[in-house]
Parts: C-alpha cells; structure tokens; sequence
C-alpha cells in the first residue's frame, strides 16, 4: 500500500513538473516576443530620429570625417539597441561602425556581407538632400536589461515552484491518516483500487468546438496589430463576414463556420466572433489584393459546403489609420456584400489620391 502511495505521489509531481515546464516555457517565449516587438518599435522610432540627425550633421559638414560627425555617432551608440551603422554611397562605404564585429563585413572600402542575427533587425534610408547616400542601421531587439528582466522572472517562477512542491509534500505527509498492516476494514460499495475501472463521463468524452474569440478583444487586437504593421512598415487586411439570415438560425451552421474561419487564421488568436452568426479576421502582412484572393477561394469553398458567406475586407496599405476607421471600412464592405444578394464578396479600396471605391468580385 505505501508503495502505491508512492507511486502516485511520484506521477502527481512528475505531472505537476512537466505541466510547469510547459507553462514557463510558453511564458518565456510570449515575454521574448513582446520584448521583440517593443524593442522593434523603440528602434523603428530611434532610427528616423538618427536619421533625421544624421543627414542634418553630414550635410553641413561635408564629410564623415568631421568630429561633429563622428561624435554625432558616438553618442548614439547602444540607444535603443543600436550596435551597427553603415554609410554608403555610389563610390562604396563612406562609415562604418560596428561594436560586435560580425555584422559588418568590408573589403577595400566595399560591402562584402551584412549579417543580421536572430532578435535584430536593419533599417535602410537614403538622405533627403543625397539619395544616393543610404544610412543603414542595425538593432539588437532584445537588450540585455530585457533578457536580465526575462530570466530574473523565470528564476522567481521556478524558486516559487519548488517552494509550492514542498508545501504541498510536507502538508501531504502531515494531513494522510496513518493505517497498520491489521486494518482490512472493506470498502462500503466493493474496493476501488488503483485497478478498478471507472466509467468515463459523457461529458469528458464529447467533442466540443472551439468557439472564435470574443468580438469584445476584436478593437484591441486591431489596434496592437495595426502599430506593430505601421512600426515594421506591413501591410495588415481584416475581413468580416456573416451568413446568411437563413443559416444563421441553426448553431451546426454557426459551428461549422467558426471551424472553417480558425483554419483559415494564421493564428487562433486572430479570429473573432463578429455579431450572432459572422466572423472577424484579421490578416497580417497581407495586402488587398491577397486578402481578396485568399477570402475568395475561402468562400467559394464554404459554399461548395454549403454555406453562404457574405464577406467584406479592407486593408491598412501603407496607411496610418486607427481600427475604428479600418473597422467602418470594411462594415461598409460588408453591408454593400450583403446588399448585393448577401452571397459575394466586397473590398473597399483607397487609392492615393484618397478616393475611395468599393470594388466587388463575380457572384459565384
């Protein structure tokens, strides 16, 4: 009996352990990628303003040579995680610094390899007064103040861990009754070993569908994935879409096409229930036209199922815009989608000029 005891105590925390290094390994990686992409938009920012700075100093001076110049550099270096920069022009590189020494590769004067690493990223532009003159500059996205951040939570977690294991082991061996080898009293309804079989509950094994994130998330998610698209200078589409009246009544319907949307999602995270029976989407690095041909075939592919999808899109394309105004957008796509039989597809289009058109593909 208590090496049975035993055993189960041993799979408890061999489970409990394995369930903790899953959980601190995905809360490592969500912490590095919020850290990238903060760190992306610190030195998307940092870069125009050294930019900016740059081109001011070289213009008025003439040369790279100039201590104005080289102290310009100087000060800047490490801000925001700046370890590389790199001046060219028609004749070949005119400055070059780079405080790692193996990002910049030259040879007689001329660029021979410009090697990014994992977690940085470049940043090209040429200078206003001399377009011939291209500024590069390479981030380190994750500092160190970021990874010391990281790690000092991963050791508290695990310090924190290991503290809860023991407690729960010490109030484990305090709190279980004691039994001797003479105590053979029967269980009331027959012994229900480590052996015994027990019937699974219908519950535990239905097969659920996971529904699309709530509509409530939709304006904050937008609006994350509509800076971070104008920070790295990205195309960002979001479609919505809704059935029609007659199929929306029944929930195999609204199943179905929630199960279809998350497959067509990059990631789950990015699709969102849009009204009693629609769907939110949004499509990163994606620009108008690839959004219209992806949520076409897509639809043409829900009707061959039988389901018939009015869907509306609209895109950031190169645009700054907020997500309510991406949002009006496409719901006034969508209602021009709906007007039109409710089984077609409508984008809203801006052109340079400003002038905005709604522009429909062939009804199935």
């Amino acid at each position: 009996m208590a090496d049975r005891k035993n055993g189960r105590l041993i799979r408890l925390f061999g489970v409990a352990a394995t369930v903790f290094v899953v959980f601190l390994v995905c809360l490592l990686a969500v912490r590095i990628y919020l850290a990238r992409e903060a760190g992306g938009r610190d030195a998307a920012s940092h870069f125009e303003l050294v930019h900016q700075e740059l081109a001011d100093v070289y213009v008025a001076n003439g040369s790279v040579q100039s201590p104005v110049f080289r102290d310009k550099v100087s000060s800047m270096e490490g801000e925001a995680g700046l370890v590389a920069l790199l001046l060219r022009g028609p004749e070949g590189v005119r400055y070059a610094f780079d405080n790692t020494w193996e990002i910049v590769k030259l040879a007689d004067g001329k660029l021979v390899e410009l090697r990014i690493p994992s977690l940085h990223q470049e940043f090209s532009s040429s200078f206003p007064a001399e377009p011939a003159t291209i500024l590069t500059a390479v981030y380190r996205l994750v500092t160190r103040d970021h990874a010391f951040r990281i790690v000092r939570d991963a050791l508290f977690l695990v310090i924190a861990f290991l503290l809860a294991c023991a407690i729960a082991l010490l109030l484990i061996v305090t709190l279980t009754p004691h039994t001797t080898s003479e105590d053979n009293t029967p269980w009331p309804n027959g012994p229900l070993g480590e052996d015994a079989e027990v019937e699974p509950s219908p519950l535990e094994s239905a097969v659920h569908i996971t529904a699309l994130e709530p509509q409530e998330a939709l304006g904050d998610r937008l609006r994350g994935e509509l800076e971070r698209a104008s920070a790295f200078r990205t195309d960002l589409s979001l479609a919505l879409g809704v059935l029609l009246a007659a199929e929306a009544t029944t929930d195999d319907s609204s199943a179905r096409l929630a199960g279809l949307v998350r497959e067509l999602a990059a990631l789950p995270e990015l699709a969102f229930a849009y009204g009693a029976s629609g769907f939110a989407l949004i499509l990163p690095e994606t620009n108008l036209d690839g959004a219209i041909a992806l949520l076409e075939r897509w639809r043409r592919a829900a009707l061959d199922a039988g389901l018939c999808v009015a869907v509306g899109i609209g895109a950031r394309a190169g645009r700054d815009l907020d997500g309510d105004r991406l949002l009006l957008e496409v719901e006034h796509a969508l209602g021009r989608a709906m007007a039109n039989g409710g089984h077609n597809l409508v984008a809203f289009r801006a052109d340079p000029q400003r002038y905005r058109v709604l522009q429909a593909t062939a009804r199935h």
